[in-house]
């Protein structure tokens, strides 16, 4: 094994770790010359994988401690942040889990975790460790294999997980993988599936974060929470470590955002306090106590009427994009505390308006505010969830939601569910205050971490809506606001 260092020593160090069958110059080096603007940047390049060295890979635990033994040696045993893409990311839990070196950040790269019986894994490694060895010294993926892959995930995807697979062609900055031997990639692959990652790892002095591609499945949100002590997960609407092969910029602010780097050049202390007056401090408690992911208890009634007054100007603006019939059948999802269908009944006359929340203190506050409408049957709030909406395919004219997208459980097959009780040509607006974008302000930042916010950027949004099969998407944002408004037709 070799380590590639770049940079200052003087700065804060940070371990980056391929992921399977990887290079590290394909899987970091177009992000190596940004990170060391901020950090002394390592990389590990694994046994068996350094065309400069004669090696075989032996197995994940003693790949590790030669890790651990190189931190300790050079590093007093001591490293601010690790990194590891995909296979990676399972190093840096078994260093944090085995504390023979403290690591302050511990981040993974849309790591999938995955952990198999001794036997299945080594009947698959057998069959694949074949077609990987033939896709790495060709440089090439069977046609079929990338055309499937382009189809599923789009061309510029693919392209760029080929590249940093290896399978693309070869130059100085992506080097060939011709050498790996097979023994390699089987001792890889099978020891990686098999070698024991503990349940609730935690360590004080210690933090995990895990960048979470939503679009490979929740189950991988879940393995993360099962293995580590309340992770810092954060959300991409993407495909596995899309974000470091498509967005390096991006990827950087993020590691940076982990790490509590952003903005502050070489400084390791937690972001600067911000001086609150007495009335929003009293404010963020009673959000936090409320919990905006699914209000609660008084707290919760409190801040949802707050968030009434709160929300009326980006929901006004939004609802104007809209020419609202009066036989509207309209729905509206996280209808919170019921303001956007108080505004709505003005409109609908004849026609009929529903709101649905699976919060039972927002469902009581909406109907609270809306209990005319309601009485007049012209209205009703129900208690369900965005999963598996409660009404036919093709029931409503229009559907919105407001300041509630962030917290949807699976937001691609959410856009589906929504899209199928939508009618044909029928419209769905997506409303929110703030979206990914360079400029927003540190304490937005700070509350889209602290609540682990879902915060696409425009590009997204649109991959979402035309993934979930809207025949149409626009966006629209407002000149001098964060605000963002979805359109999708079906």
């Amino acid at each position: 094994m070799k380590i590639y260092s770049f940079g200052e020593e003087t700065k804060p160090a940070i371990l980056l770790l391929p992921g399977t069958c990887c290079h590290w110059k394909r899987n970091f080096g177009h992000v190596i010359p940004l990170l060391q603007e901020h950090f002394y940047v390592l990389c590990a390049s694994y046994d068996g994988f350094d065309e400069t060295e004669d090696s075989t890979f032996p197995n994940m635990l003693i790949e590790t401690a030669k890790l651990e033994n190189y931190i300790q040696k050079n590093l007093g045993g001591q490293l601010f942040a690790a990194y590891g893409c995909s296979l990676g990311g399972s190093f840096v839990g078994l260093m944090v889990q085995r504390k023979k070196i403290h690591i302050r950040h511990g981040i993974l790269g849309s790591s999938d975790l995955d952990q198999g019986s001794s036997f299945g894994t080594w009947a698959m490694a057998k069959a694949m460790t074949p077609l990987l060895g033939k896709m790495l010294r060709s440089g090439k993926l069977p046609v079929w294999a990338k055309k499937k892959m382009e189809e599923k995930a789009g061309a510029e995807y693919a392209q760029a997980m080929l590249q940093l697979f290896g399978c693309s062609a070869a130059t100085q900055e992506l080097p060939s993988m011709a050498f790996v031997s097979n023994t390699s990639i089987f001792n890889q692959f099978f020891s990686d599936m098999v070698t024991p990652l503990e349940d609730d790892i935690y360590v004080p002095g210690t933090k995990i974060h895990c960048f979470y591609a939503v679009k490979m499945g929740e189950e991988y949100e879940n393995r993360y929470r099962r293995h580590f002590v309340d992770p810092d997960i954060r959300y991409h609407a993407m495909q596995h470590e899309e974000l470091l092969a498509c967005y390096p910029e991006q990827w950087v602010e993020e590691v940076l955002a982990s790490c509590r780097l952003e903005g502050r050049g070489m400084e390791e202390n937690d972001f600067e306090e911000r001086h609150f007056t007495e009335a929003e401090r009293a404010q963020a408690e009673i959000t936090e106590s409320g919990n905006p992911r699914k209000p609660e208890g008084e707290d919760g009634k409190k801040m949802l009427e707050r968030m009434n007054e709160s929300h009326h100007n980006v929901t006004g603006w939004a609802l104007s994009l809209w020419e609202i019939q009066g036989n509207d059948n309209i729905l509206d999802i996280g209808c919170g505390g019921g303001a956007a269908l108080s505004r709505m009944a003005e409109h609908v006359t004849d026609g009929h308006l529903t709101g649905i929340d699976y919060s039972p203190v927002s469902v009581e506050t909406s109907r609270a505010t809306n209990a005319e409408s309601v009485a007049a049957g012209k209205m009703e709030i129900l208690e369900g969830s965005v999963e598996k909406l409660p009404f036919e395919a093709e029931t409503f004219d229009k559907i919105v939601t407001v300041e509630s997208f962030y917290f949807w459980p699976n937001p691609q097959e959410n856009l589906k569910e929504v899209r199928r009780v939508l009618k044909t040509g029928g419209t769905f607006l997506l409303v929110a205050d703030i979206y990914e974008k360079p400029g927003l302000p540190r304490e937005v930042k700070d509350n889209i971490r602290k609540f682990h916010l879902f915060n696409p950027t425009r590009e997204q949004f649109k991959n979402l809506f035309r993934e979930a099969g809207f025949a149409e998407t626009r966006i629209h944002t407002k000149d001098g606001e964060d605000w963002i408004c979805v359109e999708g037709t079906k």
